[in-house]
């Protein structure tokens, strides 16, 4: 039972806290992550999805300067309060514009997967932030598979909510449910940094640099942060080339705008199902045997697993079901394992730098996969389907860059071990190094 539950006293409030905020966050967007999908297939087909990719990466840049300024600004309650409003008030904007006038319709529909898609990493930041901010490097490691099992969970509710309530209430009402569960997040999250502040002092705290070091900044320094963006990015080019093989066939056999919904929010279900198994009998005693690293290892040999079904099979019923698989191990062991490795990093590395990576080299990944499918699908005129092999070499390449993560990690948790201290700048890991790791010192 300890192994499955590994609580240690006075942690119990903090993970439930934690966990139900992030429940409460994933049940809000997995009811909107079908919506965003059917309504975008619906009315402009998965072959265009590339250019909403595109776009992405441009309004991710423009978000991570925003959410630089805002922290910077704001002390880390009134903050997160912001961010959590501002997102939850944007759902009924969109549900009002998508019953409006029909010849703007499909300029709304692309503007709403614009928004979800930010909106989805933003409010998971979020969390993280706080999270990574709230538990020790060896709390992390017993908790945050606990903790993390509650994001599938969430996902398995919302995906059952979609599924089973689109003929009763139809697609667009979905939204403003979805809104409403977004806005219980609130009290949640402040009755969790009131529980920080109480066992750790005051949350109110400007992170060293914060005023001149912006979230990026903090990646092009550290070799570390630069190699966890790599792994990031590269996940997502590898990831959206599958989406598109896979919802090329999807698009090819579902035709009805409530059936995609539905048929897209069951998958989801199933994701979730996988995923919350992998969260809680696997994540935990994989950090606690072996260290958060090995977790990221799963993942590209799924994808390259992907990319040899897609050269063997058009049949929809196997391509799902490896969706199914490399989306669990996405959100499930991948997450929470890229999670605990900002654990021993400051403040401004796990807000600042952690939200570049989530929200803006996240989506330049996005980016970089639409440049690569348009170039090679309308430029050179590949089909889809031969975009496996490339994405066979993506893992590859994922896979070597995950193992010398590997060995930055390992150089800096010596490095905070040998300072005595609970966090440290990873700057002092920094390009063209002698690779031992030793923090520089700072006046």
């Amino acid at each position: 039972m300890s192994t499955l539950i590994p609580i240690k006293r006075g942690e119990g409030t903090m993970v439930c806290l934690a966990a139900l905020w992030f429940f409460l966050t994933l049940v809000s967007y997995y009811i909107l992550k079908p919506v965003r999908d059917a309504l975008y297939i619906h009315e402009l087909g998965a072959g265009n999805l590339p250019y909403v990719y595109l776009a992405q990466s441009g309004l991710a840049l423009l978000l991570t300067l925003v959410y630089d300024r805002a922290f910077n600004a704001l002390p880390r309650r009134p903050f997160l309060l912001a961010s959590y409003l501002f997102l939850a008030a944007s759902m009924p904007v969109f549900w009002l514009l998508l019953q409006g006038v029909p010849a703007w319709h499909k300029g709304i529909v692309v503007a709403f997967h614009l928004w979800i898609s930010l909106f989805s990493v933003t409010a998971v930041a979020l969390f993280w932030s706080l999270a990574n901010e709230t538990f020790s490097l060896d709390a992390g490691k017993r908790l945050y598979g606990l903790v993390g099992a509650a994001g599938p969970l969430g996902g398995l509710v919302g995906s059952g909510i979609a599924q089973f309530c689109v003929r009763a209430v139809g697609t667009l009402n979905l939204i403003l449910l979805s809104a409403v569960l977004l806005t219980a997040c609130i009290p949640v999250m402040l009755w969790l940094t009131r529980q920080q502040q109480h066992n750790a002092g005051s949350v109110h705290q400007v992170a060293e640099g914060s005023s001149c070091t912006s979230g990026l900044g903090h990646i092009f320094r550290s070799r570390y942060l630069a190699c966890i963006a790599a792994v990031v990015c590269l996940m997502n080019i590898a990831a959206m080339v599958y989406d598109v093989q896979v919802l090329t066939v999807f698009e090819d056999v579902i035709t009805n705008r409530d059936e995609k919904t539905r048929f897209l929010s069951s998958l989801y279900v199933w994701v979730n199902v996988l995923a919350l198994g992998v969260q809680l009998l696997l994540t935990g005693p994989v950090h606690r045997r072996f260290g958060p690293v090995v977790g990221l290892i799963c993942l590209p040999l799924v994808v390259a697993a992907a990319a040899v079904t897609v050269l063997l099979t058009r049949a929809l019923a196997p391509l799902a079901c490896i969706f199914v698989v490399s989306s669990a191990l996405a959100y499930s062991i991948n997450q929470v394992s890229k999670e605990v490795l900002y654990i021993p990093t400051t403040s401004d590395v796990k807000y600042k730098a952690k939200a570049a990576i989530d929200i803006f080299v996240f989506r330049l990944g996005d980016a970089l996969g639409a440049v690569f499918l348009l170039g090679m699908t309308q430029t050179l005129g590949w089909p889809v389907r031969q975009l496996a092999y490339f994405s066979l070499a993506f893992a590859v390449i994922w896979l070597l860059i995950v193992l010398q993560l590997s060995r930055e990690y390992g150089r800096f948790s010596r490095s905070a071990k040998k300072a005595g201290v609970a966090s440290c700048p990873p700057e002092g890991l920094r390009w063209g190094g002698d690779g031992r790791g030793e923090e520089e010192q700072r006046p």
